[in-house]
């Protein structure tokens, strides 16, 4: 059964990180981006490291999303650049 959740997890996470480089709006990438480390957190937890997982929680999706929000405050949150074919392969990569 356990293997199962971490499974459906790790899915949530592949999901959750190609949205993030398939967004052009930087709110819906940052809003992916830390529902990320919230899986993340959540994996760490059914691997019974809770002193992780609490870390991944409070840096991962608590201090970076604030931040992150703080900056979109301050920026044209929509990228206006065309992206290369070269540049969506290297980031599709780096998932990988």
């Amino acid at each position: 059964m356990t293997i199962i959740i971490d499974i459906l997890f790790l899915t949530f996470l592949l999901l959750s990180a190609f949205l993030a480089i398939y967004f052009r709006n930087l709110l819906n990438s940052t809003i992916a981006l830390s529902a990320y480390s919230f899986f993340v957190a959540v994996l760490w937890t059914t691997l019974n490291a809770i002193d992780v997982a609490f870390t991944e929680v409070a840096v991962g999706a608590g201090v970076s999303t604030v931040l992150l929000l703080a900056v979109l405050t301050k920026i044209d949150r929509e990228d206006k650049s065309a992206p290369t074919k070269d540049r969506q392969i290297i980031a599709f990569s780096v998932v990988f």
